[in-house]
């Protein structure tokens, strides 16, 4: 005896409502399991991470705080260190040198840059003394010298705002002065000027023995490096 079972089956329009109908019952999970997520998620962390303005701090999504915490508390800053760390371009290529340095300068909006200064303040140091020793030739190579430039914007300032000699700011801004081409030599006798800058701001706000302490390296830096023989005798020779 056959038994014959009629198989239903089903239209495309029906096929089109069942897809419509889990699209919106996951798209319904995923919105309860943010809400639940966020209302989870401690205060304290909120703070830890996030920056200082109020306002800003409600704006950023659960999913990016929760991975800038995963980033720090898995110790994403000490690896960034360890890159750079006795390292020069002919190990850690440049392209790759950028490209973690964009992570770092991404990720630094959504932290509280007061809660890592130290590891921080190291990582730079790292990265200065990378691009110190960055070839000339490399930096003119296409596409190099962009490259260079964002890192250098990225570390050319001091993070910590207490009056400090920033000596590696100034060799990397010896780099820029020493470089072959006109717009970096330019470049490097600004950011020196910038540092002379903010030292006379200093002497006007800072006490007198750190001003006084600053001024005197600053000097010995310049007569080292031999920065006024080098922009002024060579003015002289042209002119003679």
């Amino acid at each position: 005896m056959l038994l014959i079972v009629k198989v239903r089956k089903r239209t495309p329009k029906k096929k089109k409502r069942l897809i419509i109908a889990l699209r919106k019952k996951r798209k319904k999970s995923f919105q309860n399991q943010m809400c639940v997520q966020r209302k989870t998620f401690a205060a304290e962390d909120w703070s830890l991470w996030s920056s200082d303005d109020k306002e800003k701090e409600m704006e950023i999504p659960v999913y990016l705080l929760r991975n800038v915490c995963f980033f720090c508390d898995k110790g994403g800053i000490k690896l960034l260190i360890s890159c750079f760390q006795d390292s020069d371009p002919d190990i850690l290529p440049l392209t790759l040198a950028h490209a973690m340095t964009t992570i770092m300068s991404n990720l630094k909006l959504w932290m509280n840059i007061g809660s890592l200064m130290q590891q921080l303040v190291q990582l730079r140091s790292c990265m200065v003394k990378y691009l110190c020793q960055v070839k000339d030739s490399h930096i003119r190579a296409v596409g190099h010298r962009n490259m260079f430039e964002f890192m250098w914007t990225a570390v050319k300032d001091p993070l910590d705002g207490h009056a400090t000699f920033d000596k590696e700011g100034l060799d990397l801004a010896f780099k820029y002065f020493s470089s072959s081409t006109l717009t970096m030599r330019l470049a490097g006798i600004s950011q020196i000027n910038n540092h002379i800058n903010v030292y006379n701001e200093l002497c006007h706000s800072e006490s007198l023995v750190e001003a006084e302490s600053i001024g005197n390296s600053l000097a010995n830096w310049l007569i080292e490096n031999k920065i006024i023989e080098c922009i002024f005798l060579v003015q002289i020779c042209m002119s003679s």
